[in-house]
């Protein structure tokens, strides 16, 4: 007996110490003790000036997420650009953003966004999944469709209409934003657009209309 305990309780570690590495890889997170949004220094990838969104024009927002296995409430972040008073007329995305750091990283393509067609035409909605950013908790797939779910019904209780939210997931955003587009029956997106990247980073869109 004594000599397969030994090997066992090795084995049992690797498999936990590659669980933590497999998931730093699928969510490389970073935490923030605040956001920068337009005065973020996102190099490259920062917006032009003429696309640049204010401070004037965006809200930070915390809304509670709910661990539906343990119970557990966690507090996350996000921001929405555009005019909350007139969220029940305007068509809303609801920007899943991708794997990488925090909603600061993502904040040039919300911005973007915000200016398709002309500037501030659609509201936009950007949330940081657990652990990423400001938002308590650790990240994992199902916490990633709750942070969405509580997202949707944050989007409701302001007033939001279905039949003008636009579900957008970027890269590992894809995931919850197509489980919700496909499955959730009490606020459904008419329209689900997704970017995903395969072999050589090459992007591959997906547009779906309900």
């Amino acid at each position: 007996m004594k000599k397969y305990f030994i090997p066992s309780i090795i084995l049992l570690s690797l498999l936990a110490c590659q669980k933590q590495n497999l998931d730093g890889l699928a969510f490389p997170s970073e935490k923030l003790e605040s956001y920068e949004f337009e005065n973020y220094n996102a190099r490259q990838n920062s917006v032009p000036e003429q696309y640049a969104i204010t401070s004037a024009n965006r809200t930070l927002i915390t809304l509670d997420s709910k661990d539906q296995k343990t119970g557990e409430t966690y507090q996350i972040y996000g921001v929405y650009i555009g005019n909350l008073d007139s969220i029940s007329v305007d068509t809303v995305i609801l920007y899943c953003h991708g794997q990488s750091k925090h909603m600061d990283a993502y904040w040039p393509r919300a911005s973007l966004l915000a200016n398709l067609i002309n500037k501030y035409h659609y509201g936009v909605f950007m949330m940081d999944y657990r652990g990423y950013g400001r938002s308590e908790g650790s990240s994992s797939e199902s916490g990633l469709s709750e942070d969405v779910d509580a997202s949707i019904e944050w989007l409701k209780s302001q007033g939001a209409d279905e039949t003008r939210t636009i579900y957008y997931g970027f890269s590992l955003g894809c995931i919850p934003a197509i489980e919700r587009a496909a499955f959730k029956t009490n606020f459904t997106s008419q329209n689900y657009l997704g970017i995903t990247f395969g072999l050589g980073r090459k992007p591959n869109t997906y547009f779906y209309h309900n």
